[in-house]
């Protein structure tokens, strides 16, 4: 019986110990961060089995296959074991760890892919180029705004649920390429292969949006795969009203997004004395960055990282965690991200140190961050939010 952590990839794997030279194998994948094993969630859909059986065809000889958006390694693990040459682009850095992750559990060598830290067409040139689609609109169409300038692909397919191939999707697909081939259905999956790019595509696609935030005294931009492009987060306004105290402190905005949190805190404490802006999605880190030199804010220690959590800070070592923590894993609803946040925040915190957070209210993060801190006080609280402060004893 399959379980939740089994991927029967259905490419053909070159196995030594096999007696053909054709011979199937079931993969062990997980999420990033790793899951508690009795976990019924998936690091592997229909999608990626769907796509990898599309691409069969094209593997009967070593090729360059350059992957786009893979959610946990389903595509890098199972083309990584049938021995091919593989590049990988992705915004997220836990799915780059997932990919990691899978290899290593699966004994394949995870240094043999290239990742690509941005999506350059002339680096995916002369390749089979596969993605999975975002979930994100925006982000669809940067990518396929650069999948337009590729001077040569061997050929171009993404894999989703059918469901999600609705009207927006096809016209931003038909935007940039004149052929857009969907297959039938598979288990609730299509492929969309792409050929033809429009020459001179029609679009007003701006990679900077602007956010109109004039109320709170700041300029505010996002690049495409921010969450809340076009307007301010809801979660973030309230908590913008509730903000501790930074004078002369050091404090770590965790999963900042565009940096709307940092940019109000440090206009509103001048003196504040080190401020690091975090979050797993690059794009983030870039229009946290780049927001703060819109706004000539200056901070005597400013730092600005991608990471996963709070993985690469040293124990006790900050005053103050400032959270508004993501209650979904791509399209999953789940908790466990906000977890590793909460027990990271908790490590570097130093002795009478802060986390303050905002989440929806029927999320109960109270009762998550009395099992960890033994307490937990409402700083405040409207009909669909709270803000939550803990301090480490």
């Amino acid at each position: 019986m399959q379980t939740p952590t089994s991927f029967e990839t259905p490419l053909s794997i070159n196995n030594e110990n096999s007696s053909t030279q054709e011979d199937t194998r079931t993969l062990t994948l997980w999420r990033y961060p790793k899951q508690a094993d009795d976990s019924p969630l998936q690091a592997w859909d229909t999608a990626d089995a769907l796509l990898l059986n599309t691409i069969k065809v094209y593997l009967t000889k070593q090729i360059k296959i350059s992957i786009i958006n893979d959610g946990f390694g389903a595509l890098t693990t199972s083309l990584l074991a049938a021995n091919h040459k593989l590049s990988s682009y992705t915004d997220s850095k836990v799915s780059a760890l997932a990919s990691i992750q899978n290899c290593q559990v699966n004994q394949l060598d995870s240094k043999a892919v290239t990742f690509l830290p941005k999506l350059n067409p002339d680096e995916i040139s002369d390749s089979l180029i596969i993605a999975k689609l975002p979930k994100n609109l925006a982000f669809l169409e940067f990518i396929l705004k650069q999948l337009n300038q590729v001077t040569k692909a061997i050929d171009i397919v993404f894999s989703a649920k059918a469901n999600d191939i609705n009207a927006s999707v096809k016209k931003l697909f038909s935007r940039y390429f004149e052929v857009v081939d969907i297959s039938l259905a598979w288990k609730k999956s299509r492929t969309i292969t792409l050929s033809k790019p429009v020459a001179k595509p029609y679009s007003q696609f701006n990679y900077w949006q602007a956010t109109d935030t004039k109320s709170l005294g700041i300029s505010l931009y996002n690049a495409p795969n921010v969450f809340a492009r076009g307007k301010l987060d809801i979660g973030a306004a309230f908590f913008i009203e509730h903000l501790p105290n930074a004078e002369n402190k050091k404090v770590v905005d965790l999963a900042c997004g565009n940096g709307v949190l940092s940019l109000v805190l440090a206009k509103h404490n001048p003196d504040i004395s080190h401020l690091t802006l975090v979050d797993e999605s690059q794009m983030a880190v870039e229009s946290a960055s780049y927001n703060f030199e819109k706004n000539a804010l200056t901070v005597p220690s400013l730092a600005f990282k991608q990471n996963d959590c709070l993985s690469e800070f040293e124990p006790e070592s900050v005053d103050i965690v400032i959270c508004n923590p993501p209650f979904h894993q791509q399209k999953t609803i789940t908790d466990h991200i906000a977890w590793q946040m909460f027990k990271d925040a908790k490590r570097i915190l130093k002795k009478g140190g802060e986390l303050r957070i905002v989440g929806n209210r029927h999320l109960g993060y109270h009762i998550k961050l009395n099992k960890l801190f033994n307490h937990c006080q409402q700083i405040a609280s409207n009909s669909k939010f709270v803000v939550l402060s803990t301090v480490k004893n």
